[in-house]
């Protein structure tokens, strides 16, 4: 399944799209998760990126 996040610091925000194993039928648009492993990939010559993440958790027990 592809996530789109908006990644927040307080300061400054950026999109990320990112893969995740399976369905995520517990997200829900604009609502706060915890995202464990994200790691991010690039091809060797530099052209193909790409993230992708272990698990999003909710927070706020889901609401």
């Amino acid at each position: 399944m592809v996530v789109n996040l908006l990644a927040m610091d307080g300061t400054d925000s950026t999109k990320i799209k990112f893969n995740l194993p399976g369905e995520q039928n517990h997200l829900k648009p604009g609502q706060s998760v915890r995202v464990e492993g994200l790691c991010y990939g690039m091809a060797r010559d530099g052209e193909v990126r790409w993230w992708s993440a272990d698990a999003v958790i909710p927070l706020n027990g889901g609401r």
